[in-house]
């Protein structure tokens, strides 16, 4: 009788392989959690826990779909208690015809505070239009404030969805004061880019969202602190500039700039981007580093010889003030205030070119540091100098407002106060920016401007904006209230803006009067 072959097992009845043994216990011991926390993120999510996170959120107006501004977005980098909000926007999706967008991104000097009806985005928008009359232009205020670069990032790579043609980047005067910079007060200071880009992420879930309301309550701030403050929150957070986390500010900068200018190349815009002016002649530092070092003697010749500047400067005797504080430097120099005095006796002695220097390094010496500095402007003309062939455009708007002001050192000819420009201000900020946007634009959109050869004029643009000396007097008093604040009371020429304001108030018609012609200019 024939021997049977024995049955070959099947692959069913063979025992599994340590190998995929411990493959299955992976796969179960990673994708269970990951199970839980998918289903908690869904649950989150329907019982109506957490917010939108991104910039612009879809919505249906009068049958139309479009774009609007999130007013939660920025409770991922300051808390809903503290954060600001983007001005109100709606835009189509579908851009319309014959129609250029143009977004702005920036922080409050971008946004146009204290009068974003008067601001950048708009009188750049008057200008556009004025000179291409057959274009409808969309300039869209995507700037916000108290911002920096971490949350301008955020802003572009989602407006990169909405149909842009031209972006303008005016970006740099909060970046050590504002989220995640070396003197920030929301929250942590200075941690590795990862670790910001990885958090940003986490709160853009419900989970995180949850995690962050529990964090939150468990380190809630003093009841005066808890809400947005003005510039008096910063007060207690002085950065020196030998500080070693501003090294790292400046690195995250770079790189956050460099980032938006390339989620820009690839949403196929061309880039405008700027150089940040501030005010440089008339805004006194906020703050100077301490007389550290120096041992009780030192501090008294220090303070003695400072006094004696003081007083000679204030008769008139400016090259006798300057060797007083020459002979103050040589005992403890990097003072920023001893700077700014040093700068003014200069400039009254016409030596433009050392004035300029002085105010520059007083404003880089501040320590509490609201404006952007030298490093930070040559940054951004290292980053986006050169790069004609990529569709980005260098704007040099700290020598461009400096030449329009007199002696070349930008001031109270152009601010109100630190950053925050006048109207006129703006005009010549939206002038300098203006010119880089026309390279950018397509040709037969160019070509009507024809014949004219100068943009409109400053006049023009308060006609088409209805711009009145109503609203004049509205911004006046609305930075006037500012000033008496922390730390502006504390600057050395702060009864000299008060007293210079009020001027320009009391100079205008009264209030029955500016309210007709307002109106009639709005009209």
């Amino acid at each position: 009788m024939a021997r049977t072959a024995p049955a070959r097992a099947t692959t069913a009845s063979r025992p599994p392989s340590r190998a995929k043994l411990c493959a299955f216990r992976l796969v179960a011991a990673v994708g269970l959690p990951l199970l839980l926390l998918v289903a908690l993120e869904l649950g989150l999510r329907l019982v109506g826990f957490g917010h939108a996170t991104a910039f612009l959120l879809p919505d249906r107006i009068s049958g139309q779909e479009v774009w609007i501004s999130n007013p939660r977005f920025g409770w991922r980098f300051f808390g809903a208690q503290q954060a600001r909000t983007p001005l109100t926007v709606s835009i189509p999706k579908r851009k319309p015809p014959e129609t250029v967008r143009v977004f702005v991104y920036g922080e409050s000097a971008a946004y146009g505070d204290p009068q974003p009806d008067f601001g950048l985005p708009r009188v750049l928008q008057a200008l556009l239009s004025e000179r291409f009359p057959r274009t409808r232009f969309e300039v869209v205020n995507a700037a916000m404030t108290a911002i920096n670069s971490h949350v301008a990032l955020p802003i572009a790579r989602d407006c990169a969805k909405a149909d842009g043609d031209i972006w303008v980047i005016y970006l740099g005067n909060n970046e050590v004061v504002g989220p995640f910079g070396a003197g920030t007060v929301f929250g942590s200071q200075t941690p590795s880019l990862a670790t910001i880009r990885a958090t940003l992420v986490l709160k853009q879930t419900r989970i995180g969202q949850l995690l962050n309301a529990a964090v939150r309550r468990l380190k809630s701030p003093p009841a005066d602190k808890a809400e947005w403050g003005g510039l008096a929150m910063f007060m207690d957070n002085q950065v020196s500039w030998n500080d070693a986390r501003l090294a790292k500010t400046y690195d995250h900068f770079e790189r956050n700039l460099r980032d938006v200018i390339a989620a820009g190349r690839k949403a196929g815009v061309g880039l405008v981007v700027s150089t940040v002016a501030v005010n440089l002649k008339d805004c006194a530092p906020f703050a100077s580093a301490p007389l550290a070092g120096l041992s009780q003697e030192q501090q008294t010749r220090w303070r003695e010889w400072v006094q004696r500047g003081a007083q000679a400067r204030e008769a008139g005797r400016f090259a006798e003030a300057l060797d007083c504080f020459r002979q103050a430097d040589q005992i403890k120099g990097g003072v920023a205030e001893l700077e700014f005095q040093r700068g003014h006796c200069e400039l009254a002695l016409a030596n433009t070119t050392q004035a300029r220097g002085h105010f520059s390094r007083a404003r880089d010496l501040d320590t509490l540091r609201f404006r952007c500095d030298s490093r930070l402007n040559d940054t951004i003309r290292r980053v986006a100098g050169g790069r004609e062939r990529d569709r980005v455009l260098l704007a040099d708007a700290e020598l461009a407002l400096a030449r329009r002001s007199p002696n070349g050192i930008a001031g109270a000819e152009c601010f109100y106060e630190h950053v925050h420009l006048t109207f006129e201000g703006n005009y010549w900020l939206a002038r300098t920016l203006a010119a880089s946007v026309e390279a950018l634009l397509p040709e037969d959109v160019r070509l009507q401007a024809g014949v004219k050869q100068e943009w409109a004029s400053l006049d023009q643009c308060a006609r088409r904006l209805g711009w009145s000396d109503w609203a004049r007097q509205v911004a006046l008093a609305e930075i006037l209230g500012r000033l008496n604040d922390p730390p502006f009371t504390q600057q050395s020429d702060h009864a000299w803006h008060l007293a210079r304001l009020g001027a320009e108030l009391n100079a205008l018609p009264p209030s029955p009067a500016l309210l007709q012609d307002g109106d009639a200019r709005c009209r």
